[in-house]
């Protein structure tokens, strides 16, 4: 019949035009990453000035971060993470945070080393924050980047 031959044109055109907006920004999106990089693989880590900093550490260096994994990713390193001041799948309260507070800062009292802060990761909520960290713990400003800034234990 005439309505429903009607209505499989409309449901038609409508799903071409879904098809053919999703089209468009899907190729969008894979020009983009294609030439940005997605994830750790991104142009904003491969050109890190932070990552770079770290590259040129001697290898046996202490590290401590916000991303270690991104540390271990971009340029093959471990790094130890800061502490968790939120448990990311109860939302309780950490309550490792003071005591890992004082391992850490044992650990770079005895070893030196350095923290490494990226700019904030939405990702990481649980995470202390930069601000709160360097409340906690006696540190120094090493060097302070775009993307992150470097810091060790006050002398």
């Amino acid at each position: 019949s005439n309505s429903s031959q009607s209505t499989r044109i409309v449901i038609a055109v409508a799903l071409a035009a879904f098809i053919g907006t999703h089209l468009g920004r899907s190729s969008a999106w894979a020009r983009s990453t294609s030439k940005e990089g997605i994830g750790f693989g991104a142009k904003v880590w491969r050109d890190s000035p932070t990552l770079a900093y770290l590259a040129k550490l001697p290898p046996n260096t202490l590290l401590y971060s916000n991303a270690p994994d991104l540390i271990d990713f971009r340029v093959n390193r471990f790094a130890k993470p800061v502490p968790k001041v939120m448990d990311p799948i109860t939302r309780k309260p950490e309550k490792t945070y003071v005591p890992f507070m004082q391992g850490l800062h044992d650990d770079l009292a005895a070893h030196g080393g350095y923290i490494v802060w990226f700019k904030p990761h939405a990702s990481r909520w649980y995470l202390v924050t930069e601000q709160q960290f360097a409340k906690d713990l006696p540190v120094q400003q090493v060097k302070k980047f775009p993307d992150g800034t470097i810091y060790r234990l006050a002398k």
